[in-house]
């Protein structure tokens, strides 16, 4: 497991950054959860909140666009770091590899802290099963798009 975050791509400060990011999502879904629970106490609240309980997916979603764009930035950021490993004979496609690996890793520790929260608060994981597969699809497409300068 170690050999997966010693040889990617990602540096480790870039990981635990990414890891701020997906558990940002995460909370971000906790977050809104709690405002729905809390507004249904009062009809003020509920009327002035609605807009963030009737949208919460897509509210969350628009904030995983800002995990794509750092995705983005990190794939161009290590195009040189990329060339200098097919340079000493590594395969790209192993860079990919471990690319998505490492940042599966991270995506899967931050997903597991976040049920065990929820379970905790006992908020529904639904919102959190929306994410999960926006947040896959973000590291493979980040891991197809990796390549050398």
């Amino acid at each position: 497991m170690g050999d997966i975050f010693t040889k990617s791509p990602l540096r480790k400060t870039t990981l635990i950054k990414l890891g701020f990011l997906y558990a940002g999502c995460f909370l971000l879904t906790g977050v809104l959860l709690f405002v729905e629970r809390e507004s249904n106490r009062s009809y003020v609240m509920m009327r002035f909140l609605r807009f963030l309980i009737d949208y919460q997916v897509a509210i969350i979603l628009a904030f995983s666009v800002v995990v794509m764009i750092f995705h983005y930035q990190q794939v161009n950021e290590s195009k040189d770091e990329v060339k200098c490993r097919i340079i000493v004979g590594d395969r790209l496609w192993l860079i990919r590899l471990r690319y998505a690996f490492a940042c599966s890793a991270v995506l899967a520790i931050c997903f597991m802290l976040s049920c065990s929260l929820f379970y905790l608060f006992s908020y529904s994981l639904k919102n959190c099963f929306y994410l999960l597969p926006v947040l896959v699809g973000y590291i493979l497409l980040s891991a197809l798009l990796l390549r050398a300068k």
